[in-house]
């Protein structure tokens, strides 16, 4: 006498037997796993090789966010800095010390920039500035910083397999009160077409 056959599982018993193990081990991965930065040898030998030259050459390096805006700054007012034309490219002494120079934008529209601040006091600057290609944007801004003269070099990011709208790009970056001690100060922001440079005193 054969054995009597075993009814199968119906499908939705399956389907939460599957659930009961998949979210559990999701939550558990997402929770615990370090996101970490992932592993760039070149890019980081090279970023090491131009921190080692920025400081031999006596420069400072700041990293700092930069905030997409919709519309560009406003034109110059009562107290903000007036920018003017200035040589192409990065200046020599900061091209020098770079073991590998970042690219740079072609050059800038406007900027809106305090002329004047206060020691310790963070200030903003919002510029715009033409992408050198449709692929990238502006992340963020390396500030470079020796004897009385602060350069703003935009750290560009790859849209992936999209296009930017326009070449055009305004941000805003904001830069810490403890970076520029009292004095006054040359800004330069490079681009390889063209370039923009105001002064700030700070008191």
């Amino acid at each position: 006498m054969s054995a009597p056959n075993k009814k199968p599982w119906p499908m939705k018993w399956i389907v939460v037997a599957i659930l009961a193990c998949i979210v559990p081990y999701t939550w558990l991965t997402v929770h615990y796993r370090k996101i970490d930065k992932p592993f760039e040898p070149y890019a980081d030998m090279k970023n090491e090789a131009n921190v080692i030259r920025l400081l031999a050459h006596g420069y400072q390096r700041l990293t700092v966010p930069a905030e997409r805006l919709e519309t560009p700054p406003a034109p110059p007012a009562s107290g903000v800095a007036r920018a003017v034309a200035a040589p192409a490219g990065y200046p020599a002494k900061l091209a020098e010390a770079l073991a590998d120079a970042p690219a740079l934008p072609l050059g800038y529209r406007t900027v809106a920039a305090p002329a004047a601040t206060k020691a310790g006091e963070p200030f903003a600057i919002a510029f715009t500035c033409r992408l050198p290609d449709d692929h990238h944007v502006v992340a963020a801004m390396e500030l470079y910083v020796k004897d009385g003269q602060l350069t703003l070099v935009p750290a560009f990011e790859s849209v992936g397999g999209l296009s930017t709208r326009t070449r055009d790009f305004s941000a805003r970056i904001t830069v810490p009160g403890h970076l520029l001690p009292a004095g006054y100060y040359a800004i330069l922001l490079p681009g390889t077409e063209s370039s923009l440079g105001w002064t700030l005193q700070v008191h």
